[in-house]
């Protein structure tokens, strides 16, 4: 059949063999679920970017080949954790990687459990260059000046802080333990449960999805931030998770900005570039956003539009 080029999943521009790759693994939300009649956009929704997908893992990187197969780096701790956890081994990269990718169509796509349902595990590819323009200049501002710019720097320093308050309650925690004071244990894990809040407040306060990615998200702070608290997870996989999470949450901002949903690539690729039909779609988007956009301040000096953005 010979080789293909694939495809990202933000842009549609091609990738090419040898080319530095984005991939994450998602779970599929069901077509159907008892919420469906009294909300029937929670399933079928075009509201939020993770409506009919959410992040099951953080980002892997790695390079595409020429057959649909991807090489991805060594994982980090956060990635091995969560791959665990869905039940996929990163030494098996290469058998999941090409059942998702459809290039072994004799096997069966792995499933999870998640909410009491069961949801398919999908991949989605995106280019590397894609990957980092979107963490570094796509913002989701709105017209009515209530919701600050969030950078990818300030997100990293909030995960920094939220590892440097944690650290404490550890230090903290050894010494309630080795003392053997029971005032001072109760004292601690009262300091444990606001510490925790506060941390997840300051994170997932900026992740605007619906409740199943946000109950996601929650879930997994809660049980890593615990479990580094009370030694059972290591100072590098806790400040790697909190990394994690935090790209996820700058990306997931750049993807509403774009009214993007989280989902695998159109097509699984193809042999020719179609780089002129890209450029062609892309010069009419930025020629059609510049005249709206031109528009849209004539009517707001005309008193007609909205107040403008804010950004910190």
């Amino acid at each position: 059949m010979g080789c293909w080029h694939g495809t990202c999943a933000v842009s549609n521009l091609p990738i090419f063999s040898g080319e530095p790759i984005r991939l994450m693994l998602l779970g599929i939300s069901p077509l159907t679920d008892e919420r469906y009649e009294e909300s029937p956009n929670w399933v079928t929704g075009f509201c939020y970017a993770s409506d009919r997908a959410f992040p099951v893992t953080p980002f892997m990187s790695g390079r595409y080949d020429d057959y649909g197969g991807i090489e991805l780096d060594p994982p980090g701790p956060a990635v091995t954790a969560c791959l665990e956890e869905i039940g996929l081994s990163p030494a098996d990269s290469d058998n999941w990687v090409s059942i998702l990718r459809g290039n072994a169509k004799d096997k069966p796509a792995p499933i999870f459990r998640f909410f009491g349902r069961d949801h398919l595990i999908g991949m989605m590819m995106i280019r590397e260059d894609v990957f980092q323009h979107m963490l570094a200049e796509v913002h989701y501002e709105t017209s009515w000046g209530d919701r600050p710019i969030i950078t990818h720097k300030h997100l990293r320093a909030l995960a920094d802080a939220a590892f440097t308050e944690c650290a404490a309650l550890r230090e903290e925690g050894r010494r309630a333990k080795e003392s053997g004071d029971e005032e001072e244990r109760e004292e601690f894990h009262f300091r444990e449960r606001m510490m925790r809040y506060n941390t997840e407040e300051s994170l997932l306060r900026h992740w605007q999805n619906h409740p199943a990615q946000m109950h996601s998200g929650l879930t997994r702070l809660s049980a890593a931030s615990d479990a580094f608290i009370f030694d059972s997870m290591d100072e590098e996989t806790f400040r790697d998770f909190l990394y994690a999470i935090a790209d996820i949450m700058r990306f997931d901002n750049a993807l509403t900005a774009v009214r993007k949903h989280y989902g695998v690539q159109s097509g699984a690729g193809s042999q020719s570039e179609n780089l002129r039909a890209a450029a062609s779609l892309a010069r009419f988007i930025v020629k059609r956003a510049e005249e709206l956009e031109h528009r849209y301040d004539e009517d707001d000096e005309d008193g007609d539009g909205d107040e403008g953005t804010s950004s910190a």
